[in-house]
């Protein structure tokens, strides 16, 4: 070591010595650089040397977060996370438009995972009205769509609710890890639609999936006033399913038990068992049945405002935003159905110990049994049904009653149905065009594509012949 005072001194070596002591250190500080140097460069090797599923890791890292926190985080773990140049050139992603269908996109994931089968989902949500840029993207959100006209601003009022439709894949194999449903669309509406608008636009997610070889079983919306439909009042007794139908329509769960008249999910459920039965259907889809409603739509409007700050009184969002925060739970459903699927080097999401509890539970005691599905399995079920009813019917002293009128057993009471059945003859037939529909033909809609035959004389001729939908119930 030498002092302060030493190092201001004039060295007293000769000339020669000095030359060789200086020649020494310029060596030292030489070889040092050129290490420093090698060292960067076996480190930026190292950096780089990345399979493809960490570095599709890294990314959704990236996205899931934004920028800033990725910079943060990587600027505290040096060498483990890539610079953002990187990733842009390695991962590609296309962000959510306003009013596109993202059909190519959920193509490509379907097939990812091998699925054949969905059910669209459809819901409205309050956002913040607010006509934003983005610049990115050069368009603009807020508006009510369609928009046809070039002034906006002047004639286009502003988008009060957000429209979503929502895909939940239905896999035809038996899996634990059922994958996450996907949004395929969102715009800005105010409802001023009608249900023959919500009808073609149906149809119309049909024909687009149907072509690219994808299944649609069902869809299914929440409570929507524009879904009211003005029933004739000889639909009031009964109401029959028949058995060529295009898409069914399902009432949530959820609501079951507020509207408890509600037929169709009894004709929906048969509907399917037979669709599965005649093997048109795969059976996996019958102990998913829980998936068909528009409980995942509400799931993403209910992710989207967690993704609020800890700080901020205000959950609820614009378009833009909206926009924003599909994007990042897109990514973290495709991270998370990564990591079901990785074996290498696995990611484990934080879970509370009760639900993770509860999950392992479930996954324990599930077991794939092969359920004989069948008509006679069917007609068991019934039985069994008519008689719980029996039961209840004995129990409140309307048994006396049902006897006295020949109403009490399943045979009288598949009599009578047949006879008002056939009494009671309806027939709906609509055309309904998906492309080229003009708003005259909408107009006339009740007066030229509606053709209803009622007969209030219930209980009149007993000598009508058994129409078309009595042989089908046979």
């Amino acid at each position: 070591f030498t002092t302060a005072d030493e190092t201001s001194r004039p060295s007293s070596l000769p000339p020669n010595i000095r030359s060789i002591k200086a020649s020494g250190k310029q060596k030292q500080t030489g070889s040092s650089f050129s290490d420093q140097k090698q060292r960067k460069i076996t480190d930026s090797n190292k950096s780089v040397e990345t399979n493809s599923s960490v570095q599709n890791k890294k990314s959704n890292k990236h996205t899931a977060p934004g920028r800033y926190v990725y910079e943060y985080l990587r600027i505290n773990l040096r060498y483990v996370l890539p610079s953002i140049q990187t990733i842009q050139n390695n991962w590609s992603y296309k962000p959510y438009l306003e009013a596109e269908f993202r059909f190519n996109e959920s193509e490509i994931h379907l097939n990812s995972i091998q699925c054949q089968y969905i059910f669209v989902s459809e819901y409205c949500s309050a956002i913040i009205p607010r006509i934003e840029y983005d610049s990115n993207l050069d368009t603009f959100n807020g508006f009510v769509t369609p928009l046809l006209e070039e002034d906006l601003l002047e004639t286009t009022p502003q988008a009060n609710l957000v429209n979503i439709h929502v895909i939940q894949p239905i896999l035809d194999s038996h899996v634990n890890i059922l994958p996450a449903a996907t949004v395929l669309s969102a715009y800005g509406t105010d409802q001023k639609i009608t249900a023959i608008d919500i009808l073609k636009r149906w149809l119309m997610i049909y024909n687009q999936f149907n072509s690219k070889g994808i299944r649609v079983l069902g869809f299914s919306t929440d409570g929507d006033p524009n879904f009211t439909v003005k029933i004739p009042s000889g639909w009031t007794a009964w109401f029959f399913l028949s058995s060529s139908q295009l898409f069914l329509f399902m009432q949530d769960g959820a609501h079951v038990c507020t509207k408890i008249r509600n037929e169709l999910n009894s004709h929906y459920l048969i509907h399917v068992y037979l669709l599965i039965e005649q093997r048109i259907l795969p059976q996996s889809i019958a102990e998913n049945i829980y998936l068909f409603s528009s409980q995942p739509c509400e799931n993403v409007f209910r992710n989207a405002r967690a993704l609020s700050g800890i700080y901020l009184t205000r959950i609820n969002f614009t378009i833009s935003q909206f926009f924003k925060r599909i994007n990042k739970l897109n990514v973290l459903t495709e991270l998370k159905q990564f990591e079901a699927t990785n074996s290498e080097t696995k990611n484990y999401f934080p879970v509370p110990h009760k639900i993770k509890q509860f999950l392992t539970e479930t996954n324990s005691q599930t077991s794939f049994n092969i359920i004989d599905l069948n008509t006679n399995n069917l007609e068991s079920l019934i039985f069994r049904a008519y008689e719980v009813a029996q039961e209840m019917a004995i129990s409140v002293g309307m048994s006396n009653t049902l006897i006295k009128n020949n109403r009490f057993s399943i045979e009288q009471s598949s009599q009578l149905a047949k006879h008002l059945l056939q009494a009671n003859s309806l027939t709906e037939s609509e055309i309904l065009g998906v492309d080229g529909s003009t708003d005259d033909d909408l107009s006339n809609y009740d007066e030229e594509s509606t053709d209803i035959t009622c007969n209030d004389d219930i209980f009149g001729n007993d000598d009508l012949s058994p129409t078309t939908s009595l042989e089908n119930l046979q």
